[in-house]
C-alpha cells in the first residue's frame, strides 16, 4: 500500500459508520501506521495494519491491472 491508494470502509469503526466510503491513503510510515483522508477530504485518520484488515478493503482500479 502506498500514498494515493484508495481504501473502502467495510465495517463500522466507532462513529465512522459510513460503510462503503472511499478513503485516500495519505501516508504509510515505516512502523506500518496507515494514515488516510475521509469525509470528502475534511477529516484525517490513522490506524495500524491490523485495524486496516479488520475495517477496510483495498479499492483496485482497472488501470492497475493493465500492468500485471
Amino acid at each position: 500500500m502506498i500514498k494515493g491508494d484508495k481504501i473502502r470502509l467495510k465495517a463500522k469503526m466507532g462513529v465512522f459508520d459510513n460503510i462503503g466510503e472511499i478513503c485516500e491513503v495519505t501516508d504509510v510510515n515505516d512502523g506500518g501506521v496507515i494514515c488516510f483522508r475521509f469525509g470528502n477530504g475534511r477529516h484525517l485518520g490513522c490506524m495500524s495494519f491490523d485495524e486496516y484488515e479488520k475495517y477496510f478493503e483495498r479499492v483496485w482500479t482497472t488501470s492497475l491491472f493493465k500492468f500485471l
